[in-house]
């Protein structure tokens, strides 16, 4: 194991829907991000994240922007 420390990281996505970069901070683990970026599913790298966070990192699309595209 790595570090598992839960800290605040700046995540930058491009909106599929727009194109325009959207920027989160969330609570993550270097662990979580090895992981992540080694290709484990987004839920399984972060369980601690909301539906809607594990979504921005997915598809760019802010949480507050997701019920016009998928509602």
């Amino acid at each position: 194991m790595l570090d598992d420390r839960l800290l605040p990281t700046e995540f930058d996505r491009k909106d599929i829907f727009t194109g325009k970069i959207n920027t989160m901070v969330l609570d993550v683990s270097l662990d979580q991000m090895m992981c992540y970026h080694e290709g484990e599913l987004v839920q399984n790298a972060f369980p601690q994240l909301s539906v809607d966070e594990r979504e921005f990192l997915i598809s760019g699309v802010l949480p507050e922007d997701q019920d016009q595209y998928w509602s």
